[in-house]
């Protein structure tokens, strides 16, 4: 159960299945991998600076983790749609894109070798997280991934 805000009513489980009845955008953004791909890379490439604070965040992770964030604590940032504007705008043509409230991210996010993410969950149920790999790397598979 959510530990910051709940909802009474709303589903809050650790893995919503691929339903395109219920996000028919999902074919939409996997369809649009190879430019988030591309533009993601420029981004690295220009070594553009990580916005992931870990001072005021929780310590859920160990090793390095940059974040790259459109969306962050609900506010767009405007610099992230001039280095990766398709980027901005596919994630702009989803349906009810969360935004305006703080708990609201639309991020890249790199996790670098021998780091770790601890398993969590939300702290509310108010919004549905969509992972999209752009890059998963091909030793450790068994290791590498959302449980």
């Amino acid at each position: 159960k959510p530990t910051l805000f709940y909802f009474p009513g709303l589903k809050s489980k650790p893995f919503h299945e691929r339903d395109e009845s219920n996000f028919p955008w999902i074919k939409f953004l996997e369809s649009n991998v190879s430019t988030i791909s591309e533009e993601y890379l420029n981004l690295v490439k220009n070594n553009a600076l990580s916005d992931y604070e870990t001072s005021s965040e929780h310590k859920l992770h160990s090793g390095s983790w940059d974040w790259h964030s459109y969306i962050l604590k609900g506010k767009r940032v405007e610099k992230f749609k001039k280095m990766c504007p398709q980027t901005a705008d596919i994630l702009d043509s989803i349906p009810d894109l969360m935004t305006g409230i703080p708990m609201a991210y639309a991020f890249f996010s790199t996790l670098y070798s021998n780091s770790e993410i601890k398993p969590h969950t939300a702290a509310c149920n108010l919004r549905i997280r969509c992972h999209l790999p752009l890059f998963v790397p091909n030793e450790k598979m068994d290791i590498c991934g959302i449980r």
